[in-house]
């Protein structure tokens, strides 16, 4: 699921407010590792921690040495993961790579330079569940509704294509053999599937004693097939996609959105589903909210209130389509709690300038803070600056000295705690007043 997230690539993007480019957080590189080795180009993305407010990123990536050259490639905030084969040069040859991110127009505050290297040539898969046999293999009956079908790829290993077709049974030889008759083909860079994939592309209405063949080919990094041995099953208890049960797949707070994804499933040709949230595995205390996709991405709402009054605390969730409940799943929001303020006390009057303001270390590992400044007089003037410090004198950026010139009277300022996937509440603010 992390890779949905990850291969969705789960996208939490602010827009760059002026001015906050010189004082933007640098990047971290996050994967693969510094000095991996054995990746293989096709399937590796590049990861590293996003910065709030980025409008975008600047990629540098190198072959053999770290002598970067050139501007870089520019990667949208939406692509904070990206796939290494799109980067030319890149190639499973067991040559060593170099890269570095940073945010674009942030000068040349790039981060640290990571590496990793490749291998070359994949294995031929191996075939996990339903059990695949050699020779004269049997049928497997299934359940339509649990079944997951997997395999086991190395490291090398592109990706795969699954294909299903219907299967033939020889009465002289007692041999199950594959159709010509393909159903289906999907391709896959992960290594399993569930059955409902299959149950939605015609099957329902086949009766329980057609059986059907499934293989497994895989591509190695130099595009050559290696198909696996056929499988042959039939599904048992065939039901259509109305009493099939949903799953829930992903749910994080992160970066102030409540993010939920789950299965697709319908009932009597509409998709729509209810989601409920409590506090216990009993879903006692709970809150519910309808929706008609199978993902919510939020900010405001019942579902967010709720999980905003529950910080701290691990929290359940179901879905549910047509009348029928998801199992329960768990997921635990931020536990970073909000900073509290330390100096200068409340009510203070002097030049912003030249003061320091400070902050305690809040509960959870915090990586950076944000600052914020609004006017009292006029809450449109504002101020954000951020930093992996817990304090911070506006004097070091140009931008805030600008924005307190000619701006005399009351300042409200808090801190927000981040870390690499999750915010805290902000702290309770305080009154400075600039002279």
């Amino acid at each position: 699921m992390k890779k949905l997230i990850f291969g969705l690539g789960l996208a939490f993007s602010l827009a760059l407010l002026p001015g906050i480019a010189s004082a933007a957080v640098t990047p971290v590189p996050l994967s693969p590792k510094n000095n991996a080795v054995g990746y293989n180009v096709n399937t590796t993305f590049l990861q590293w921690t996003r910065v709030p407010e980025a409008g975008s990123y600047t990629l540098q990536f190198n072959k053999n040495n770290n002598n970067f050259v050139g501007d870089g490639i520019p990667i949208d905030n939406g692509d904070n993961y990206k796939l290494v084969s799109a980067l030319d040069g890149a190639n499973n040859d067991g040559a060593t790579y170099y890269w570095r991110v940073k945010v674009t127009g942030n000068e040349n505050n790039w981060s640290s330079t990571f590496k990793f290297s490749t291998v070359a040539d994949a294995n031929k898969a191996t075939n996990l569940s339903p059990n695949l046999y050699r020779g004269n293999p049997t049928v497997v009956d299934l359940n339509a509704k649990e079944t997951t079908f997997s395999w086991r790829n190395d490291k090398n290993t592109a990706y795969n294509s699954v294909s299903l077709y219907l299967a033939n049974y020889n009465s002289e030889n007692k041999k199950w053999v594959c159709g010509d008759d393909r159903k289906w083909t999907k391709n896959f860079v992960g290594t399993s599937f569930p059955s409902r994939l299959l149950i939605k592309q015609d099957l329902t209405n086949s009766a329980n004693d057609i059986a059907y063949c499934w293989k497994v080919t895989s591509y190695s990094n130099n595009g050559n097939p290696i198909v696996s041995e056929p499988g042959f099953f039939k599904f048992y208890n065939l039901r259509d996609n109305a009493s099939l049960r949903v799953t829930p797949l992903f749910a994080q707070y992160n970066f102030g959105q409540l993010v939920m994804y789950w299965s697709k499933a319908k009932v009597g040709g509409d998709e729509s589903y209810t989601i409920r949230i409590a506090d216990n595995a009993k879903m006692e205390d709970k809150e519910e909210g309808d929706f008609n996709n199978n993902y919510l991405v939020v900010s405001d709402g019942a579902l967010y209130n709720y999980l905003q009054s529950k910080l701290g605390k691990k929290l359940y969730w179901q879905v549910k389509v047509g009348d029928n409940w998801s199992h329960v799943a768990s997921f635990q929001p931020s536990s970073l709690s909000k900073p509290t303020l330390n100096s200068p006390v409340d009510g203070v009057s002097g030049k912003a300038t030249t003061t320091t303001f400070t902050w305690n270390n809040p509960a959870g590992k915090a990586i950076f803070y944000k600052l914020e400044f609004v006017n009292v007089q006029d809450n449109s003037k504002k101020a954000v600056y951020y930093t992996t410090n817990r304090s911070y004198k506006p004097a070091a950026s140009h931008a805030s000295t600008a924005i307190f010139v000619d701006n005399s009277g009351g300042w409200t300022w808090t801190v927000t705690a981040y870390n690499n996937n999750s915010m805290s509440l902000p702290s309770e603010p305080r009154t400075f007043n600039q002279q």
